[in-house]
């Protein structure tokens, strides 16, 4: 997204929250458009955040997502229940499609595996430079331990939320993160670092953004020549 697409993004998610303000323990969508922006987090990294994960005293302020952790959010316990139902493995190792009897204690040690990051790399620490960001996530986190939305949940709020901007392209929460990738580079930062707080495994999945980059750099070139 462009900036004048972001401050649009951002100033129509506080519309809606001020309509929405007498709803009670509702992540408001500026929370969520301008974390996803100022962070570049990952759609399910969002909704696993846990208060321990920002460090708002730190400068700048980041989150930290680590390695693994237990959770039984409801996103969590479904695809464990799921994964409870239909795993088991047959002589040939393969796995087949069958419920274990021992159900409760296959459902706990599904919950215990359930969330990781994507990769090995996806455990990492994220500056988040969106000041107003960190201070939306303290607060939410003074009063709650979660994030209380699944991965679909937020992908219908940030389309509710740009759908009516009529942008000619599409906004998701993918977009988001691809936004902090193209700001970042805007403001000089390295492919190398840039691919650590994204937490590529490859740097060329981070070499993208760069490309990107080139030809929004093009454009402003026709423009200043036309």
């Amino acid at each position: 997204m462009e900036d004048d697409e972001q401050e649009q993004l951002i100033e129509a998610a506080r519309e809606r929250d001020d309509k929405k303000s007498g709803v009670s323990d509702r992540v408001s969508d500026e929370l969520i458009v301008r974390t996803l922006i100022g962070s570049g987090m990952r759609v399910s990294e969002f909704v696993h955040c846990r208060p321990q994960w920002v460090r708002a005293d730190e400068s700048p302020a980041r989150i930290s997502i680590p390695k693994h952790e237990d959770c039984e959010c409801s996103d969590c316990t479904q695809k464990a229940s799921e994964a409870a139902e239909r795993r088991v493995e047959n002589p040939n190792g393969t796995e087949r499609f069958k419920k274990y009897t021992d159900y409760d204690s296959t459902l706990d040690e599904m919950l215990r595996k359930q969330w990781k990051p994507k990769s090995e790399s996806g455990s990492r620490t994220i500056p988040i430079m969106d000041k107003r960001a960190v201070r939306l996530l303290v607060e939410w986190f003074d009063d709650h331990d979660e994030i209380p939305l699944t991965r679909n949940a937020v992908g219908y709020r940030v389309r509710t939320i740009s759908d009516p901007l009529g942008f000619d392209h599409v906004v998701s929460p993918h977009i988001c993160r691809h936004t902090y990738a193209v700001n970042a580079v805007d403001r000089g930062v390295s492919v190398e670092f840039l691919q650590r707080a994204m937490g590529h495994s490859k740097i060329q999945n981070t070499q993208v953004y760069l490309d990107v980059k080139g030809d929004r750099v093009a454009e402003k070139f026709e423009e200043a020549w036309s």
